[in-house]
């Protein structure tokens, strides 16, 4: 990741929970954010390092009718993927997930982005 984003998911001091945080003055590190956040739930501001999500990338398997197209797309390690999820490819295409496969080639309808091999997706 190298643009600073203007906001970031963190748990926050105050409130206990993951929420969402606005960067009000950083600096990038490789895989972290180092300065002042303000939670939006709360209004807290406070002074840290915050670790970012390392992306990786998976395979998506498109279908098309009878026709079967292989592509990739880059996950979050902090991501949870789910059927019935939306999502734009590289190309612009507008998918849906179907169903998504695990290492061990068993489905489940949610997990963890670390857990999926591919990602089976129809455009629409």
């Amino acid at each position: 990741m190298s643009e600073m984003p203007d906001t970031i998911y963190n748990e926050c001091p105050d409130c206990g929970d993951v929420t969402e945080h606005k960067v009000l003055k950083a600096k990038m590190g490789n895989f972290n954010v180092n300065g002042t956040f303000q939670c939006k739930e709360c209004g807290r501001v406070f002074s840290g390092v915050i670790r970012l999500p390392k992306e990786f990338e998976v395979k998506v398997l498109l279908s098309d009718g009878d026709l079967t197209e292989t592509t990739q797309t880059m996950l979050r390690e902090d991501e949870i993927v789910a059927v019935g999820d939306e999502f734009d490819l590289d190309d612009g295409r507008h998918v849906q997930i179907t169903y998504i496969e695990l290492p061990d080639g068993s489905r489940k309808k949610k997990v963890p982005a670390t857990e999926v091999k591919a990602l089976w997706v129809k455009a629409f």
